[in-house]
């Protein structure tokens, strides 16, 4: 197995528990996700990511100030880079 195999496999096992908590989510809400997955990947800030995607689902919205808004960007950026190590992995 070469090491970027290694890698992945480590990663895809220490992620576990996210990935179930994401299994858990409800059809509008992984719409809601992908919106501002889409919108980060175009390179757009988080703050204007949730205005898209609160246009398109409402009922999904996260309300976000200055006391919450670092944790919702961590949690985006890291499910965003986490998307992105899937699909490196499934091109192995």
């Amino acid at each position: 197995m070469d090491t970027a195999k290694e890698l992945l496999d480590l990663y895809e096992r220490s992620t576990v528990e996210f990935e179930k908590q994401l299994s858990e989510r409800s059809l509008l809400e992984i719409k809601y996700d992908k919106i501002i997955l889409d919108e980060l990947d175009k390179g757009k800030d988080i703050k204007s990511a949730l205005k898209v995607a609160a246009k398109i689902y409402p009922s999904e919205a996260l309300a976000f100030n200055n006391e919450n808004i670092d944790e919702i960007t961590s949690y985006y950026v890291y499910l965003l880079n986490h998307e992105k190590i899937k699909k490196m992995k499934s091109k192995l």
